[in-house]
């Protein structure tokens, strides 16, 4: 479901946060900023998935996952005001896919509890300025608003020359993110993943390093469904990948196992997998194609 964490508690009742809405039979407002209510609904989950045999959720897991979901609504919210539908000229662009890109970055030891004041001010307020330059006063203090967001730790070394990257490859960049802002179906998640893997990697230090490392954290933000999952050189990631029998494997190989294990196991979608990492169980209970996503369902 777009934009949204859906939980079923031991009743059958289907729980759903999305942007702005809290449903179970019926909507009810509540601010974005404030992650209670998304608490409350992991200790439900959790009593639930004792029972159910599904996995359950530590508390700094809960943590990372809503700060992950967190990031992924202020990263769809900027694409769409200051990008989506927009004739930007070829800098202006380049600017703001990367600082888009760097709204999912952390600095090293960044937990959830914070470090957040220094992060906000070195990384995510400086890529949200980039972002809303020119936009008005209103919408730009509404992005500035202060939120625990991002969850990747970018090797030091590629932070830099991350920006040059982007600009050679922009046109390509931007159509991968315009394609999933718009995701609908698994399919066309693994043919966005087809078009990253065709991407030169970036180089930086005396190394160099995947493009899916660079743009899959975004990617997994725009995806309305939140079901591409994050593929990059995170340990938890690299250990899931050995699970599965695919580290070495085709970026679309691995692509497709991680995605396969979406609904199975009590996994909601790719923050859980990137959070639970090499722990995430990996028996396949039923096959279910899970392939669009209701209409109204759409998030900003």
């Amino acid at each position: 479901m777009a934009g949204a964490i859906p939980l079923t508690n031991s009743a059958g009742l289907q729980i759903v946060v999305r942007s702005g809405v809290l449903a179970g039979g019926h909507a009810i407002r509540y601010r974005l900023s404030c992650s209670l209510e998304r608490r409350a609904l992991f200790s439900k989950w959790n009593a639930s998935a004792r029972e159910e045999r599904n996995v359950v959720l530590s508390k700094w897991r809960q943590e990372w996952i809503l700060r992950e979901q967190n990031t992924a609504d202020t990263i769809r919210r900027a694409y769409k005001d200051c990008i989506r539908n927009r004739r930007l000229d070829h800098d202006t662009l380049a600017a703001r896919l990367d600082a888009l890109c760097r709204l999912t970055w952390i600095n090293k030891g960044g937990g959830t509890r914070d470090l957040s004041p220094v992060m906000w001010d070195a990384l995510h307020k400086p890529s949200l300025v980039q972002l809303y330059t020119g936009a008005s006063a209103a919408v730009s203090r509404a992005a500035l608003q202060q939120r625990r967001i991002g969850f990747v730790n970018r090797y030091g070394p590629f932070r830099v020359p991350q920006y040059g990257w982007v600009a050679s490859n922009s046109d390509v960049v931007a159509r991968l993110f315009a394609a999933a802002y718009d995701l609908d179906s698994d399919i066309q998640g693994r043919r966005l993943y087809e078009e990253v893997a065709k991407l030169p990697k970036m180089h930086g230090g005396h190394g160099s390093t995947q493009a899916a490392y660079v743009l899959t954290p975004a990617l997994a933000c725009l995806d309305p469904r939140h079901r591409v999952p994050i593929i990059n050189g995170n340990d938890w990631v690299q250990g899931l990948l050995r699970k599965l029998g695919v580290h070495r494997a085709s970026l679309v190989e691995q692509y497709d196992g991680m995605v396969r294990l979406i609904g199975q196991n009590g996994i909601q979608n790719a923050f859980w997998i990137d959070v639970l990492g090499a722990d995430t169980p990996i028996t396949i209970r039923e096959t279910r194609r899970h392939e669009r996503r209701p209409s109204n369902t759409h998030s900003a």
